[in-house]
């Protein structure tokens, strides 16, 4: 990993080993954006987490805990939506793992964390209009905004072919 990227991680807490937890900062993100985590959310990600192979003890463990104690900051946020772009970019190379987590992958887990502490009954649409503006901020900060509405581009992904 080249020393530019090294010193970015650094700059929010991570290191060489621990960048991984940055393909879950979308889920943090989501889950905050009503201003506080609910315990689904918190189990979403959790989930996310263990599939990830983060782990008690790691570093990037550590980072997530904090994320979920509370929100990141807005340049750590910044920083690290666009580390975990640079980060998938790089197929092959150190970093190249964090793509393994698809498009659609990613899409479903955020759409996940934004729906589970919806509308209990069925009665109302469970992601709020505070997780829906997060959800687009998203889109374009991974540059997957391809014009449709974030509920365009989840049903979409989800037609049978």
């Amino acid at each position: 990993m080249e020393d530019s990227l090294v010193d970015e991680l650094r700059r929010i807490g991570l290191d060489e080993g621990s960048y991984r937890v940055l393909a879950l900062l979308p889920l943090v993100h989501v889950a905050w954006a009503d201003g506080k985590i609910q315990k689904e959310e918190a189990a979403q990600i959790e989930a996310a987490a263990a599939r990830q192979g983060i782990i008690a003890g790691d570093l990037a463990r550590e980072v997530l805990d904090r994320w979920l104690a509370q929100p990141p900051s807005e340049p750590e946020r910044a920083a690290g939506m666009r580390l975990l772009v640079e980060l998938a970019r790089r197929r092959g190379a150190v970093g190249g793992d964090v793509d393994a987590m698809t498009l659609r992958e990613l899409i479903d887990l955020c759409h996940d964390v934004a729906a589970a502490a919806g509308d209990l009954f069925g009665l109302a649409d469970p992601v709020s209009r505070e997780e829906r503006a997060a959800l687009a901020e998203i889109a374009r900060l991974l540059s997957i905004d391809t014009g449709q509405s974030w509920v365009e581009l989840y049903k979409d992904l989800h037609r049978d072919p």
